[in-house]
């Protein structure tokens, strides 16, 4: 059971879990009309940068190998 939580720490999956998750509140408190937090698009952003920076890593790094 240890290991397979932490591969899951390790991978991917979890930063994009944790990304549709916030872009998720953020969409649904936009659409009802609620203000959305400063905070909370501050962090959105800043999850959704090292998303992306971890993915063009991955690749790149399997690329070179």
């Amino acid at each position: 059971m240890r290991k397979e939580l932490r591969t899951l720490l390790d991978n991917s999956v979890l930063q994009a879990i944790l990304t549709i998750m916030v872009w998720g509140v953020i969409c649904y408190l936009y659409v009802t009309g609620q203000a959305v937090p400063d905070t909370l698009l501050s962090a959105g952003s800043i999850i959704l940068g090292f998303y992306f920076h971890s993915a063009a890593t991955q690749a790149l790094t399997a690329r070179e190998v």
